[in-house]
């Protein structure tokens, strides 16, 4: 085999395993995230890797977006939504990971949701959780 074959052969292959992180026609924030569609049609994006409150807020505004709101971005409004907010429609998902949301302005409180279940929490802010920016 010519060294021009191995070298096809190696692109090829290094094409396929690194294919996975790549090509994902859903990320965001240059491979960093991936994009969340809310219920109520509005693009997002998630980080792929978990973060305490305040590196939350630096990596969303590091991408030009910053962190969704609890209540706000949660209610959901349209077709896909159920009648009644329950919890926090607009992020009910398949997909598994608590995500930190910022408060309104002057509230110290931080919440983290759980898109796939539903659930609302109020967590020490050095809690690793993923990203959620708009």
């Amino acid at each position: 085999m010519c060294k021009w074959s191995v070298v096809v052969v190696l692109l090829s292959l290094s094409s396929i395993v690194m294919g996975d992180d790549n090509t994902l026609p859903d990320s965001c924030a240059n491979g960093s995230g991936f994009v969340v569609m809310g219920n109520n049609g509005t693009e997002y994006c998630q980080s792929k890797k978990g973060m305490n409150w305040w590196t939350a807020i630096g990596w969303c505004q590091s991408i030009g977006k910053k962190l969704v709101e609890y209540p706000m971005d949660c209610q959901c409004v349209g077709v896909k939504c159920p009648t009644k907010m329950l919890a926090c429609p607009n992020f009910k998902g398949d997909y598994a990971d608590y995500v930190w949301t910022a408060t309104p302005a002057g509230s110290n409180t931080s919440y983290i949701i759980y898109p796939a279940g539903g659930s609302i929490s109020n967590p020490d802010r050095t809690r690793k959780s993923a990203a959620l920016c708009k």
